[in-house]
């Protein structure tokens, strides 16, 4: 995959850079997403999210307790169902999960996490001096057209 590629490929579909809350009110609007507790959450999408945690000890040198995750629920049916139809189990809950300090938004969903990455965007910055930061997220671009 090379640079030149991908900037020829993707940049006309690079999107502006957004806070994670206009990100997540869009969302909103678009399906039906619903703030949960973390202890919402069943035992399995714990075990899914406790490596979360982790990483940010070992990534970001943040005690894992300090950091303040909020975790949303999107609501199974009509809105949301192209996402619910790409998931392994079909009992399983789509969970979005926010951490404003270091800006992270994810999924367990693998197509909304891509979905998320790309439409959250990148700074103009990193655009204009084609940075390692441009190159990963068209990667989000490329990775999304193979699923």
């Amino acid at each position: 995959m090379s640079k030149n590629r991908l900037i020829q490929e993707y940049i006309s579909e690079v999107q502006p850079f957004q806070a994670i809350d206009q990100l997540i009110k869009k969302y909103k609007m678009d399906m039906d997403i619903i703030d949960i507790k973390e202890s919402d959450l069943s035992e399995f999408e714990k075990f899914h999210f406790k490596f979360l945690r982790l990483n940010y000890e070992y990534k970001y040198n943040i005690d894992p307790m300090e950091v303040h995750f909020q975790f949303f629920l999107v609501q199974k049916n009509e809105k949301s169902k192209q996402y619910y139809d790409l998931m392994e189990n079909e009992l399983e809950r789509i969970i979005v999960v926010i951490e404003q300090r270091v800006n992270l938004v994810m999924s367990n969903c693998r197509e909304l996490s891509l979905d998320l990455r790309i439409e959250r965007g990148i700074e103009e910055q990193y655009v204009e001096k084609e940075t390692i930061e441009l190159l990963e997220y068209l990667v989000n671009f490329d990775l999304r057209k193979q699923l």
